[in-house]
């Protein structure tokens, strides 16, 4: 069932021009908005709730799971933790030189806006937050705990990081083949600690600081602090 859940939430979301539309909609009957920031806020808004609460109610109805059983439960143990940073240093490293090509920068920030006001910054961080958060529930949680209650390790992770891989072809052939040594470290991570948070607080750190960095090399880009 879990596989039928992700083709019904998240292969329409990627896939298909409904999102875009309705967005359109709403930027359209409120034209005070600032369209190139909220274009985006919705798009991240309705991931959340598209890819988390569609999921996360259908696979309770389906498979009468607690939410515990996808990976809710909040590891404690340090070395978890030790592990965790260790990979966000790396992620800090590679996307500090990574942020700086074409081809990142074509693509990063997603606001295209060359006048960043704190509140942007502060409210496109809490949306990345959001829709990492909800897209991790169903990649990492649903996904990966359902297919592991069927198959062996491998073949749950050989699902997990395939599948991944084929929802990032939109973004073109980089992102769609980074994702997946990335996503074999987050199914590692996620069955070592029997959660998904480690996940999330890495994915959300992975996005954060692209977009900053992507932000700082933008030549035409630049924050209002004040």
């Amino acid at each position: 069932m879990s596989l039928v859940a992700l083709t019904i939430t998240i292969f329409p979301y990627f896939f298909s021009t409904g999102p875009a539309k309705w967005i359109a909609k709403i930027l359209k009957v409120n034209k005070s908005l600032d369209h190139s920031a909220w274009a985006i806020y919705l798009q991240r808004i309705l991931g959340f709730i598209w890819l988390g609460g569609v999921a996360a109610v259908f696979m309770l109805i389906y498979e009468n799971h607690l939410i515990d059983f996808y990976g809710f439960g909040l590891q404690k143990h340090k070395m978890i933790w030790l592990l965790v940073t260790g990979i966000i240093f790396i992620i800090q490293c590679i996307n500090y030189f990574n942020a700086s090509s074409a081809s990142n920068l074509a693509l990063y920030p997603q606001i295209r806006k060359e006048k960043w006001s704190f509140s942007l910054l502060v409210f496109s961080t809490f949306t990345w937050v959001l829709y990492v958060a909800a897209y991790e529930f169903l990649i990492r949680g649903v996904l990966l705990f359902s297919t592991l209650s069927v198959y062996n390790q491998a073949t749950s992770i050989a699902i997990n990081v395939g599948l991944y891989a084929i929802i990032h072809i939109p973004k073109g052939l980089k992102e769609t083949l980074a994702s997946i040594p990335f996503g074999v470290v987050m199914c590692l991570l996620t069955l070592e600690s029997q959660s998904i948070w480690p996940a999330i607080v890495v994915h959300a750190t992975l996005a954060l600081s692209n977009e900053w960095f992507s932000l700082y090399y933008q030549p035409k880009m630049s924050v209002k602090w004040r």
